[in-house]
C-alpha cells in the first residue's frame, strides 16, 4: 500500500452498505429481499472494519476505540435508555427488574432479548462485537500468517460450537467469533487498497460487482436466513461465509468504480456508526408517517423510496452532529 491513507471509493461502498442494512430493517421490503440484504450486509462491515484496520499495542488500542466505539455506544444506548423510561416513568410502573434488564444487556453488549436482558438499541451489537474482535485480533497478533489462519479455525469451531450446543455467552462474542474471518480478510486486503480503486478496468469491476450481488441473490435463497447478531448462519456454514464473500466483494466492486470524493457520501461515510444505532428508530418513525397517509399501498419499489429518505435525513442529522456533537459519532473533538 502507498502513502495514500484516504480512498474515496470506500465511502462509496459503505454507502451502499448501510443503505443495504437500512433496507433490510423493519417494514420497508419483504422477506426475500432481507434473506439476500441478511446474507452479507453485516459481514461486509467487518470485512471493511479489517481493510482500515492498523495494529497498535492494546493500550492504545483500547484508548482508541474507547473514542471511536465505546463512547457512541453508551451516548446511543443512554438516548434509547432515557427514551425507554420516560412512559413506565410516566404510569408510575418503573422498577428495579425494568432498569436492570436493559443496563444489564447495554454491559453485555447483546441485540436480542434473553435471559431477562432487553436491549434498548438492538442494532448497537455489531460496535461491542467489533470491540471484541479488535481485542482478540490484537491479542492474537504475531506477524505470522499460521497464527492468523489457527486463529480463525479456531473461532470458527467456536462459533460453531457455541450455537450447535446452543450454548449462550451473554455477550457478542459469538458474533465476533463467527465474523473473524471477515475481518481477518479486510486485514490481508489492506495492501490492495490502491489496486482495488485504480482507474483501470472500471467497466469491468462494475459489470463483474453487479454480477456477483445477481448471482447472490438466487444463491442466497439456497441458505435460508441468516442473522449474525443471532450467531445464525442459515441451513449451511460454509455457504453461509461463501455467500457473504460473494455479496461483499460485490458491493467492494460497485463501489471501487466511484473513486471521487462526495461530500454526501463522504459524510454518510464518516456517520456510518450512528445510522447503525438509529436506523431502526428511524424506520420506526418512517412507518408510523405511513400509516398518516390515506390509502397507502406499499411495496418494494415505496421501501426503497423510503429507505433514501432514512439516509438523506441520516444525513442532515450527521452535519449537524459533526458541528455540535462529534463524540457520538466517534470523534473526539
Amino acid at each position: 500500500m502507498g502513502e495514500k491513507t484516504y480512498y474515496p471509493w470506500i465511502d462509496w461502498a459503505k454507502l451502499i452498505g448501510i443503505y443495504l442494512v437500512i433496507m433490510g430493517h423493519g417494514w420497508l421490503l419483504d422477506e426475500r429481499w432481507k434473506i439476500f440484504i441478511y446474507s452479507f450486509h453485516m459481514p461486509f462491515f467487518f470485512l471493511v472494519s479489517g481493510l482500515l484496520f492498523k495494529y497498535r499495542p492494546l493500550p492504545k488500542l483500547l484508548k482508541n476505540d474507547w473514542h471511536r466505539l465505546i463512547v457512541p455506544y453508551l451516548l446511543m444506548n443512554l438516548y434509547f435508555l432515557l427514551r425507554s423510561l420516560v412512559g413506565p416513568i410516566l404510569h408510575g410502573t418503573l422498577t428495579a427488574e425494568y432498569l436492570f434488564s436493559r443496563l444489564g444487556a447495554i454491559v453485555l453488549g447483546i441485540g436480542y432479548s434473553t435471559h431477562g436482558f432487553i436491549p434498548v438499541c438492538d442494532t448497537c451489537w455489531f460496535i461491542m462485537a467489533l470491540f471484541i474482535m479488535h481485542i482478540l485480533v490484537t491479542v492474537c497478533h504475531t506477524g505470522k500468517q499460521w497464527i492468523n489462519w489457527l486463529v480463525i479455525a479456531a473461532c470458527i469451531a467456536a462459533a460453531f460450537l457455541l450455537q450447535t450446543l446452543n450454548i449462550n455467552v451473554l455477550t457478542s462474542v459469538n458474533s465476533s467469533l463467527l465474523a473473524v474471518p471477515f475481518f481477518y480478510l479486510g486485514i490481508c486486503m489492506n495492501p490492495l487498497l490502491d489496486c482495488i480503486g485504480s482507474r483501470k478496468y472500471v467497466v469491468v469491476k462494475g459489470v463483474a460487482g453487479a454480477g456477483l450481488l445477481v448471482l447472490t441473490w438466487f444463491l442466497s435463497a439456497l441458505n435460508g436466513r441468516v442473522d449474525v447478531d443471532l450467531c445464525k448462519w442459515g441451513d449451511n456454514l460454509f455457504v453461509f461465509y461463501a455467500l457473504a464473500l460473494i455479496g461483499s466483494a460485490g458491493i467492494i466492486l460497485v463501489g471501487s468504480i466511484f473513486n471521487r470524493a462526495v461530500f454526501f457520501v463522504k459524510t454518510i461515510s464518516k456517520g456510518t456508526i450512528f445510522i447503525l444505532g438509529f436506523n431502526l428508530y428511524f424506520i420506526d418513525i418512517s412507518k408510523r408517517l405511513v400509516s398518516l397517509i390515506p390509502n397507502y399501498h406499499h411495496g418494494n419499489a415505496l421501501g426503497f423510496v423510503w429507505g433514501g429518505v432514512i439516509l438523506l435525513v441520516s444525513f442532515l442529522l450527521i452535519l449537524l452532529l459533526q458541528r455540535y456533537f462529534p463524540v457520538i459519532l466517534g470523534n473526539r473533538k
